[in-house]
């Protein structure tokens, strides 16, 4: 998946009071990556990781990721069950 503004998802994290730290732990990721795609050195991610950040940030897969190559159906089909899950309390 394709990150497609890391203004935007500086925003959605100022917007929730959260850290690249604990961005990175409620997503199960390390603090090191989320700052790179922040900075834009890098630019994508697994499904799996874009799914845990929206849902970390409580907003649709669609915000922030765009597909960067095809995806199977059944892998979307996951994909959407992941981004169902509930949001998690504000800090």
């Amino acid at each position: 998946m394709r990150l497609k503004s890391a203004e935007t998802m500086r925003a959605l994290m100022r917007q929730e009071n959260l850290s690249i730290g604990a961005l990175a732990t409620d997503a199960k990721c390390s603090k090191g990556f989320i700052s790179h795609l922040l900075a834009g050195r890098r630019t994508s991610c697994t499904a799996g990781l874009a799914a845990r950040i929206c849902q970390v940030l409580g907003v649709p897969l669609t915000v922030l990721f765009e597909m960067a190559r095809p995806v199977d159906p059944d892998a979307l089909t996951r994909l959407r069950k992941l981004n169902r899950l509930p949001h998690r309390e504000p800090r």
